[in-house]
């Protein structure tokens, strides 16, 4: 398991890789590879061990659209045999649902990113305070869970007495 440093770098354990951002460990991936290669298991480990420092967070916090785009190409390559071109490929022995997994989010990320929205931040699935009143009366005599219910009458009984412009 890879640890994120203060410096903002990740760096990979049992080796001396260290990469930033998602190019960076495509970078990574390529610099493995540079030079003569000794096919030796300390070299597949070390590939192994890139993999694994590599994070969804990694990937749902780029912003950078070609980082993306380059990642997206990379994992729809490696799904055929010597489809990276790599000797050292990081992505051998990754179970085909795992390759799939990357690419659907790097698929969603890149439209995202393109579409100019937002970076998502996490909250509550369903905040009551955003939620149209008439959708509220409805949740609120249909929904099964009880304890939402409570939250949901709360906030109708907060419109009630505070109500906006």
């Amino acid at each position: 398991m890879a640890e994120q440093e203060e410096d903002g770098f990740v760096r990979v354990p049992g080796t001396r890789i260290a990469w930033s951002g998602l190019g960076g460990w495509l970078e990574a991936v390529r610099a493995i590879n540079a030079g003569p290669i000794r096919a030796s298991a300390a070299n597949y480990a070390r590939a192994k061990a890139l993999m694994g420092s590599l994070r969804e967070e990694h990937l749902l916090d780029c912003r950078d659209a070609g980082a993306v785009r380059r990642f997206e190409e990379f994992m729809r390559a490696a799904r055929y045999a010597g489809g990276t071109g790599l000797w050292l490929d990081p992505t051998r022995g990754v179970r085909r649902e795992v390759l799939g997994r990357w690419i659907v989010l790097a698929t969603n990320q890149g439209r995202w990113i393109a579409a100019g929205c937002p970076v998502r931040e996490k909250g509550p699935r369903l905040d009551p305070s955003r939620i149209p009143d008439a959708r509220l009366d409805w949740l609120i005599q249909r929904h099964p869970d009880v304890d939402l219910v409570e939250r949901l009458r709360d906030e109708r009984r907060r419109r009630q007495q505070d109500p906006e412009p």
